[in-house]
């Protein structure tokens, strides 16, 4: 492991640490305001447990994300035999191709009401 990596997983683990005190404080304020006859901060109270297992789960991610190597990708069986299609000389798709362009290259330049460059 790499000095990088060290102080990267350093930084996750504080990060989780201070993600997970945030979350008992709020459980734990939200549950007071609900005992005391605040309907609405029992939504709250359900939601910071919430907050702090999906916080877990993406420092679990994050901390096992370069253990696992790259799923490899399979190619077709023919891949090798597949190449890029030039067009050739006598294609006369790419000759109608050509021909539009210059027909309407032509066009534009004797247009008159272009607006000037």
């Amino acid at each position: 492991m790499t000095d990088g990596q060290t102080g990267s997983r350093w930084r996750l683990h504080v990060a989780l640490v201070a993600g997970l005190a945030v979350c008992v404080v709020g459980f734990t304020v939200e549950l007071r305001r609900g005992m005391d006859g605040h309907w609405g901060a029992w939504a709250y109270v359900l939601e910071w447990p919430l907050f702090a297992v999906a916080g877990t789960f993406i420092w679990w991610r994050l901390l096992h994300a370069d253990d696992a190597p790259p799923a490899p990708t399979k190619l077709p069986a023919n891949a090798t035999e597949r190449a890029p299609t030039v067009p050739t000389a006598d294609d006369q798709d790419l000759r109608a191709w050509q021909a539009y362009v210059e027909r309407l290259n032509a066009s534009e330049e004797h247009r008159t009401d272009r607006p000037d460059d």
